[in-house]
């Protein structure tokens, strides 16, 4: 993806080789110049959404299901327990090992949650749904 400095490169080299009996109009690269700026802007405030919405993952249930190198799909569930953000990447460390955001399958409250279980799985109704667990552990 072209950055800001790449753009910046870009019409320097342009600028430096255009032809001087048709030259561009300055407006146009104006205009370029802003959209890039705007193009920016918005993967900002999208970077700090995802890093904002990986927060309040901490401590909740995550089902994850991510397909290896070899074709396999590995599949897990557990309670987030840390968030590590390196760059624009964001990880969720499930069960002792790292997952991507896109890894995600299904987020539980641990509410709903046999108190019991180390590896946790969600409580099934009788229609297969997630349901809530009362202060006995039942449903």
């Amino acid at each position: 993806m072209l950055n800001f400095d790449d753009f910046l490169k870009l019409m320097i080299a342009q600028l430096q080789n255009q032809d001087f009996t048709n030259p561009v109009d300055d407006a146009e690269y104006m205009a370029q110049l802003a959209q890039l700026s705007m193009v920016q802007q918005m993967q900002n405030v999208s970077q700090s959404s995802l890093r904002s919405y990986a927060a309040t993952l901490l401590g909740k249930v995550a089902m994850v299901s991510k397909l290896l190198e070899n074709g396999e799909r590995v599949e897990d569930t557990g309670y987030v327990d840390s968030i590590t953000f390196a760059g624009n990447e964001v990880k969720l460390l499930i069960n002792g090992r790292l997952y991507s955001m896109s890894d995600i399958v299904q987020i539980f409250d641990p509410a709903y949650i046999d108190p019991g279980t180390t590896n946790p799985s969600p409580e099934k109704d009788d229609k297969g749904d997630a349901a809530a667990v009362n202060e006995q552990g039942t449903v």
